[in-house]
């Protein structure tokens, strides 16, 4: 099994690492203050269970299925749900993800690098906590884009893996907690494609890489 042609990737993919790094502060809102809610929030599924005789609680795994977008949809959510109280990591919501990594291996420090810049940092994520932040995302639109299209088609054979598609995904992304004792809430449009490979590669999907946040195909 071959890589994601490189053609498209290296260019779609470094050009977003790019602006990710310079904007990152940016990106997570600290330019103008933590983010912040003025109504409650639900905490992220799978926040810690306050009963100490249960197991040690766990984030849900990705969804097993070979349907592209339903699985880009579920990964666009394991990026951006979370919750600083919930008594896990940036490293546990990134895990959710990368452990679902192609099977293949041939994709799966490319997409390390590629979270890096999907979730704070732990520095970032204990400031956050202070504010209590929480994070959720509405997905507005999830499609296969034209440009990934006119990719395939006019690719070489055996260039890109069977099963290999690209899915855009068109969001909202809501940030709640405490600014200076008082709730409030921020709200930031979202867009990034998944690039996964489903059947007839694998028995069901998994993530390949990231585009670089907000650079999606289009």
């Amino acid at each position: 099994m071959k890589p994601i042609r490189r053609r498209l990737l290296v260019a779609l993919i470094a050009t977003g690492l790019i602006v990710a790094a310079v904007a990152t502060v940016g990106l997570y809102g600290f330019s103008r203050g933590p983010a912040i809610s003025k109504s409650s929030q639900s905490p992220a599924t799978g926040a810690a269970s306050a009963d100490p005789s249960t197991s040690a609680p766990t984030l849900p795994p990705l969804p097993h299925t070979d349907d592209p977008l339903a699985y880009s949809d579920a990964v666009a959510r394991a990026l951006f749900v979370w919750d600083t109280l919930s008594g896990f990591t940036p490293d546990d919501y990134q895990s959710i993800v990368s452990e679902d990594a192609d099977p293949a291996g041939i994709e799966t420090s490319g997409l390390v690098n590629d979270l890096a810049v999907y979730l704070p940092t732990t520095t970032q994520w204990q400031q956050l906590r202070l504010y209590k932040t929480a994070e959720r995302l509405t997905i507005t639109r999830s499609y296969i884009p034209a440009a990934w299209a006119n990719e395939v088609a006019s690719a070489e054979p055996s260039t890109i893996r069977p099963g290999t598609t690209a899915v855009t995904i068109e969001a909202v992304r809501h940030r709640s907690g405490s600014w200076y004792g008082s709730p409030a809430t921020t709200a930031d449009a979202v867009s990034f494609t998944v690039f996964v490979a489903c059947q007839p590669t694998f028995p069901r999907c998994h993530i390949l890489r990231l585009s670089g946040l907000n650079t999606p195909l289009k």
